[in-house]
């Protein structure tokens, strides 16, 4: 064989490796998505940035549940939420729009529209009865921008509680966007059989699962095993609101430290999701450290180990990464006696996706 042919054989031979890789991804990813159709877009309050990213006068607009969602701080300092289509002609508000004063305006024909989506003037007089825009409810959480998501539009039925935060420094965070859907990322905090295998910790249940009515909570022990030879014992109390927010308050005994952390699970469509983690670490003025760094050094030394918790947590994660973009969702899965919480789990979660599903779930 000529070298010129030699050359064509191993082309031929790769590509069609190549073509056999992709041909075997696409077919995985459509049995992952196959699967996981069984679950709708979940009702719920969904993060979309931080109240920093935000500030008088900013519009941002970000992915959210297959559109854009556009979200803007008034002169006064009000945060509004809207889907992003002008009613007039179709421009993008989040492209090109602007607040002035209490209103957000096109950038297309400058119609201005009020906090209710109502348009409040044009630059030719008097305003069209029917051009409305479609806000939506929005909150701010510990700094965290979230909006309520209804298939159906319905207003909010309950609420994300805030957790006290005095002393905390802002929240460190990360966001990635990953193929999963938000009641399977919620999960993994109920499947305590996992964490020996992928995580290479212990955990022992402190409190066992409480399965409220929008509300879930789990309180565990984390045991790690330390270069030294010694183990590390956290105690992390989880709280889970809907779908989309799980909140974690976390104590290291005798470390003199506090900390906090969120998982928030946003859909941006039907197969990808925003994973967002963010820490927030309080060191005590009774920590055990030199005298120097107790007084003014302490906010920033708070703020130093936010980070690096962060970037803990973020390759904690990042381990689960490929199993929930790989895993088919089983909707009967054949699970050991200690794993029914899961289920139990799945049982609660049901109400977030169907509104006949959510009856039965609550006994209603």
């Amino acid at each position: 064989m000529s070298g010129e042919g030699f050359h064509w054989a191993i082309a031929r031979l790769t590509g069609g490796l190549v073509g056999l890789r992709a041909a075997q991804r696409a077919n995985e990813f459509a049995t992952v998505e196959e699967s996981r159709s069984l679950l709708r877009y979940p009702t719920g309050w969904y993060a979309v940035c931080f109240s920093d990213e935000v500030p008088s006068g900013k519009v941002v607009r970000r992915p959210f549940f297959g559109e854009d969602v556009v979200v803007y701080r008034t002169s006064s300092g009000v945060l509004r939420a809207i889907r992003p289509y002008c009613p007039h002609f179709g421009a993008h508000l989040g492209i090109g729009g602007r607040v002035e004063g209490e209103a957000i305006v096109c950038p297309f024909h400058g119609f201005r529209y009020g906090g209710d989506g109502r348009c409040v003037g044009t630059p030719h007089g008097e305003a069209p009865p029917a051009a409305r825009l479609t806000a939506l409810p929005a909150r701010e959480v510990n700094d965290i921008v979230l909006v309520w998501f209804h298939p159906k539009g319905t207003d909010p039925g309950w609420e994300v509680p805030a957790v006290a935060m005095r002393g905390f420094p802002r929240a460190a965070h990360r966001t990635f966007v990953i193929r999963d859907h938000p009641q399977e990322i919620m999960e993994n905090n109920f499947d305590l059989t996992h964490f020996p295998v992928v995580h290479g910790v212990s955990l022992r249940t402190v409190k066992e699962a409480c399965f409220g009515e929008h509300s879930s909570s789990l309180t565990v022990e984390v045991e790690r095993e330390l270069r030294n030879g010694s183990a590390s014992k956290v105690e992390i109390e989880n709280n889970v609101h809907g779908l989309g927010v799980l909140q974690s308050t976390i104590t290291a005994p005798g470390t003199g430290t506090r900390g906090l952390s969120w998982a928030l699970a946003t859909p941006i469509d039907r197969h990808r999701v925003a994973f967002t983690i963010a820490t927030s670490f309080l060191i005590e003025q009774d920590a055990p450290l030199p005298k120097l760094l107790r007084g003014k050094a302490r906010p920033a030394l708070s703020a130093l180990l936010s980070r690096i918790a962060l970037e803990q947590a973020c390759r904690t994660s990042i381990q689960d990464f490929p199993i929930w973009t790989a895993k088919k969702y089983l909707p009967k899965p054949k699970v050991l006696a200690e794993e029914r919480i899961v289920i139990d789990y799945r049982r609660w979660a049901r109400q977030f996706c169907d509104e006949d599903d959510a009856a039965e779930a609550t006994g209603s």
